[in-house]
């Protein structure tokens, strides 16, 4: 896989459940985020992530950003093919 040392590999009977766990999970997230919003009458504010003038779109971004961002770890090889196998 791209962005993986030489010779680790990802188990894929092990990471193919928690995908689709994460994914139900980001969905779940998501859904309360966008209740959330109507509860609050939240409106993103300047800085946006892009120049449109779609706000419902913009704090969509600003969530998945912050998720992406939840991932963004660096990692020793030793730890990282315990995560992977």
């Amino acid at each position: 896989t791209q962005g993986l040392p030489e010779g680790i590999r990802i188990n894929l009977d092990v990471s193919m459940g928690e995908n689709i766990a994460d994914l139900g999970g980001v969905m779940t997230a998501l859904d309360a985020y966008h209740m959330w919003r109507e509860d609050h009458e939240y409106t993103p504010e300047p800085p946006m992530l892009e120049n449109y003038s779609n706000l419902a779109l913009e704090a969509d971004r600003r969530f998945f950003v912050g998720y992406a961002q939840s991932f963004r770890s660096k990692y020793k090889r030793d730890k990282l093919e315990g995560l992977l196998a």
